[in-house]
Formats: C-alpha cells, structure tokens, sequence
C-alpha cells in the first residue's frame, strides 16, 4: 500500500523551507509521494502563499506537484492585524524579473481537494497543516466522511503552557483562526500529532543562531536556498533575535524522523477557547482526562537533530551522513 502526503501551508519562508525538506525525503527515501500542497491565509493573503508556493516549486523544479488555493479567510471576522513576519507578501516582498508559472494551480478548491484525495487513497494519506487550520476545519465540516479517510495528521500550532507569541496567550496559526482550530480538534477521528510553540523556542537552540543562519548557506549554489538567502535577508537576518527558529521546519522534522525527533509527548484531550478577552485561541488541555483524547502533544524534541535535517536539506549533508544519527519514519 503506498503513501501519500499532503502539505497545507501559508507560504512564508518557514513553509518554504519545510516543503524543501519534504521534497528532500520524497525523492531520497522513497517512502511516500507529495500528492498536493494546498494554500491557505495565515502569513500572507491565499493568493501570494499560491505565488510563493508556484515560484518555489518552478525554482527546484517540481511543477509536476499540484497546488491549490484554499480558505482566504478565518472562519469568522479575521482575528488579528497581519503583522507581515516574512513581508507583506510572505517572501520578503522580493522583485522578480519572470512572473511565475502558475500551471500547477489547480481550479478545484483545497478543501474539495483534501476530501477527493483522502476518498481516493482511505487511510493511506498522511496531512501535515503548518499555517491556521482553516482548510481543514472547512473540509471537516462539509464532508462527514473525511476524518475517517485520512490516515494521520500532524499540525503546528497552539500552546500547552499558555505561551503566545501574538498575545499573551494566543500562538499565531490558533489565534488567526480560532474557531478552526476548536473545530479540528472537535471533528477529528484520530489524534492529531500537534506541535504547539512552547518546545519551538523553549529547547537547547543556540545550535541554531542567526549568526549561523546566515553564514552557513551563504555561498550556496543551490536555486532554492539561494532564494531563501535573499528572502531572509530582507525579512528575517535583522530582526533582534539570537536563534534562527522556524516552527513549521520542526513539524516535518517530526513527522520524518519521530523517534530521533521526538524526546517527549503526552496524549490529552484539547480544545481551543475561542470567546476569551485574554485567553482567544489559547488551547486548553483537560489534565483531568474526562473527556476524549484528541491530540498527542509534542512536548520536547531533537534540536541537533532539527539542525542536521535543515542542513541535509540545503543539501550541505548527504542521506548516508544524515542516517547515522537519525532514523526515519516507516510510514
């Protein structure tokens, strides 16, 4: 039986970096095929993560995967003022000489696309969501079926201490769309795998500085990590943090290699507050345990090992180098 993966993402430099990594894996183990990256609002508007996700595959040419626009818009009223992480438009608000080839954009909608691909493949089709759940939540909702046809998923995003990185409380892709998020973890069948903010920037990451970042792949000659230098020149090397810490790129790290990634987890059951003055899209876990366990929450994870896997996939590390200290997922 094969397998299938589908990426959600909101395309900023992150999620540019974790569909290299994707695409690294797909073609060196062999192990799963990439049926579709579905767009969603979240670090910028749907229709500039479609043109970042169309110019990065046409960079390292992968135009063979087909993209679809999804959700542009949370559930509700948006949330929050787009503070522009990565730009207005997710990549650095770069210019470019060519326009880009848009013809991986598929004229389907990514939520009818995630319903027909985990129809056509039941259990067979793993969903990473490294942007707001809004893509999701939708599909859920409109097709009773299709919780029951997928085979896992795997999602960034919340806190399980309380920790927000947009409010006090409120972690980007949950607080962007809140009620997504309480509608996931209500909907699913099977626990989602979810790697909330805390483990992203509470672990040993001074192997990881920015200083690292942007001196390590600096002569690169490689197409698409020469265009994540020049994106995070503008949008990223000056902000006034240490450490170069990209959350989306530690979801597929996990979902590659969980047992060398993954150093700690605890399955619980969680929702999502969604009417809070101080607390709207902070996720909460039951610890009383009365009610159905929904998610397994990444506690702690493998920072050195994140840190291979980010050099192994600007091709600075070779496979055989790489599976000497990391063991990959079976699938």
């Amino acid at each position: 039986m094969e397998n299938y993966v589908i990426i959600d993402v909101d395309c900023g430099v992150d999620d540019a970096w974790s569909i290299l990594m994707l695409i690294r894996a797909e073609m060196e183990f062999k192990k799963f095929k990439i049926l579709a990256i579905t767009c969603v609002n979240g670090n910028t508007d749907v229709d500039n993560a479609v043109q970042n996700t169309l110019r990065l595959l046409e960079t390292v040419g992968r135009s063979d995967i087909p993209v679809y626009r999804g959700c542009g818009q949370s559930i509700l009223a948006p949330s929050m003022e787009r503070e522009n992480y990565y730009g207005c438009d997710g990549f650095g608000d770069l210019e470019y000489e060519n326009p880009v080839d848009t013809t991986p954009l598929q004229k389907d909608h990514a939520v009818n696309a995630l319903h027909e691909f985990t129809s056509k493949y039941p259990n067979q089709v793993s969903l990473i969501f490294i942007g707001p759940l809004t893509n999701y939540a939708i599909c859920s909702t409109m097709y009773p079926d299709f919780n029951k046809n997928v085979k896992d998923i795997y999602a960034m995003g919340g806190n399980w201490r309380g920790r927000g990185n947009v409010t006090k409380s409120g972690e980007f892709n949950f607080y962007t769309d809140p009620e997504a998020a309480a509608a996931a973890f209500e909907n699913n069948v099977k626990p989602i795998t979810l790697l909330p903010f805390e483990p992203c920037v509470e672990g040993d990451f001074d192997c990881m500085s920015m200083e690292w970042r942007k001196t390590v792949f600096a002569d690169t000659t490689d197409p698409a990590i020469r265009l994540l230098n020049r994106v995070e020149e503008k949008a990223v090397y000056h902000r006034p943090t240490k450490n170069w810490i990209e959350c989306d790129i530690f979801l597929i790290a996990l979902f590659l290699f969980p047992q060398s990634i993954i150093t700690k987890s605890e399955i619980h059951s969680v929702s999502v507050e969604t009417s809070g003055k101080h607390t709207r899209g902070q996720m909460v876990v039951d610890y009383r345990r009365e009610t159905r366990e929904n998610v397994n929450i990444i506690q702690e994870v493998n920072t050195h090992g994140i840190k291979q896997l980010v050099v192994w996939t600007a091709k600075q590390l070779s496979t055989e180098e790489l599976l000497k200290d990391l063991k990959p997922n079976q699938l």
